[in-house]
């Protein structure tokens, strides 16, 4: 919910003093650093929350009494997926029911106290529609269009995107969420989506703006923040760079990523202002995103291979008033265990997501060992990272502004962003994400077909490896030894039978 969901009335001006306050972020110079080193491998403990019949789990959200909720899958294929709620400190959660009874897939988005789940799930025509989960029931419609639920507070508000656009209110007594008014003449919004929703009620999202360039135009996608029904656009991260909001703390705190040169980077928004959020030291992952924030100023997302699809590798990370952390070297991990990327965050600073077990996918709690939350997310001046050269067949990240066809890779963004889901009609080969169908298998598949689990830099099959039909490198060496050696076995038979005739 922020995906937030604070404890007590959220306060505006105190959380702005604090974002604004120079004393609560490093300076650019040492955004770029890991957090502090002081801080050790005792700060959390790890709870794995096991699928309740199936291959792979992942949590999705989080409520302010610690509950869970989630997915699994049975078997490696897309379908049939369902939506489980894990009870707060249990590894073990209930698998809860389909809806219309015979639904083969269903995702949930996050959780209110009152145990009221919101997501999609799959009717009976296979088209995405948005749905509630109460306190452990069968899930029911939310809206009569297709779309999804996306999120929910504990008043019970919920924000929707359907294909008739982006809804706030009562399940009950859902309201349009108006356009923002587009800020250059001769430009037009063409399209709003909500993205997340905080607990004070506002909530953040996009306008695509068509922009007129002499005998042409474009889209940016800008983010948007509606502030009881008032739509106010925020500053683009670079001129004519969309965003990706993701989540909220209340009006003047957002939290998502930007695209600039082909690296996504992590932004939080201060009453409108755009900031990079502190990079990371880890070369091999370039790209990073924030997915949730609370209003302790405590940010959670991930940094990844491929932007935006932790599949093919990726780190959890948690971004405070100590710089940037990865999750894993703040808590004990059982051998074999990663823990690729962080959904939601609440008050008390529980972390849920995604981890890599020996045994597959599976959903985790991260729980503070003791503390208060240590501060605001830290910006710097600018992305650090340098663009890493696109796979020759880019791993579909299953855009949500329109995805069709198979659920596939991520990376999510983390919140659900655009059309309506279409049914998946083959198995995909990626870890499970808010942003498109959640998928797993144990050895994904490379986007160049490759079924290689390997981290080197080429992900198109030519990398690491030899290409399909062609022989090993030391082969072709020895076929052109042997070859070098008949020509000179040939050179030395004509010599002799030169020398015989003129015996």
């Amino acid at each position: 919910m922020s995906r937030s969901r604070p404890s007590a009335p959220f306060s505006v001006p105190a959380l702005s003093a604090l974002a604004l306050s120079s004393a609560a972020v490093l300076p650019p110079a040492a955004a770029a650093a890991p957090a502090d080193p002081d801080r050790g491998a005792a700060e959390y403990t790890l709870t794995l929350l096991d699928p309740t019949d199936g291959v792979m789990s992942s949590a999705q959200g989080i409520s302010e009494s610690g509950e869970v909720i989630g997915l699994q899958r049975p078997t490696k294929k897309a379908q049939p997926q369902e939506t489980v709620l894990w009870r707060a400190g249990e590894a073990t959660g209930e698998a809860l029911g389909q809806y219309q009874g015979t639904s083969q897939f269903s995702r949930p988005f996050d959780i209110s106290d009152a145990r009221t789940a919101v997501g999609e799930a799959f009717d009976d025509a296979g088209s995405s529609v948005p749905v509630l989960w109460a306190d452990g029931a069968a899930p029911v419609r939310a809206h009569d269009s297709s779309g999804f639920a996306v999120d929910i507070a504990n008043s019970g508000t919920i924000v929707v995107q359907t294909a008739e656009g982006a809804f706030r209110g009562r399940p009950d007594a859902l309201e349009p969420l108006p356009a923002p008014a587009a800020e250059e003449p001769g430009s037009e919004v063409t399209r709003v989506r909500v993205t997340a929703l905080a607990e004070d009620g506002s909530a953040v999202g996009t306008a695509t703006i068509e922009e007129a360039h002499g005998d042409h135009s474009h889209g940016v996608r800008r983010a948007v923040v509606w502030d009881g029904d008032t739509p106010t656009l925020l500053e683009e991260p670079a001129e004519h760079v969309s965003a990706d909001p993701a989540g909220i703390a209340g009006a003047d705190v957002v939290v998502g990523s930007a695209r600039i040169d082909r690296v996504e980077t992590a932004y939080v928004w201060r009453e409108g202002r755009a900031e990079a959020l502190a990079t990371t030291p880890m070369a091999e992952y370039p790209h990073t995103k924030a997915a949730a924030v609370n209003t302790q100023g405590q940010a959670v997302g991930y940094a990844s291979r491929y932007a935006g699809n932790t599949s093919f590798g990726g780190s959890a990370l948690l971004w405070d008033g100590g710089g940037v952390t990865a999750l894993d070297s703040v808590v004990d991990l059982p051998e074999g265990v990663m823990l690729r990327e962080a959904r939601d965050i609440n008050e008390a600073g529980q972390i849920v997501g995604t981890a890599e077990t020996p045994d597959g996918a599976r959903g985790y709690v991260l729980t503070p060992t003791a503390g208060e939350p240590t501060g605001e997310p830290t910006p710097t001046e600018e992305p650090s990272a340098e663009p890493t050269p696109a796979p020759s067949e880019e791993p579909s990240e299953g855009s949500s502004d329109g995805p069709t066809g198979e659920p596939t890779a991520p990376e999510p963004t983390d919140r659900p962003s655009g059309d309506p889901t279409e049914a998946p009609d083959s198995t995909p080969s990626v870890s499970p994400s808010p942003d498109a169908q959640p998928t797993h298998t144990d050895s994904p598949t490379a986007p160049g077909g490759r079924d290689d689990d390997s981290t080197d830099d080429s992900a198109s099959g030519s990398g690491r490896g030899d290409s399909p039909g062609s022989l090993p490198r030391t082969g072709t060496q020895v076929l052109g030894l042997l070859g070098i050696g008949a020509v000179l076995v040939a050179v030395g038979a004509v010599a002799v039978l030169r020398v015989r005739r003129r015996g």
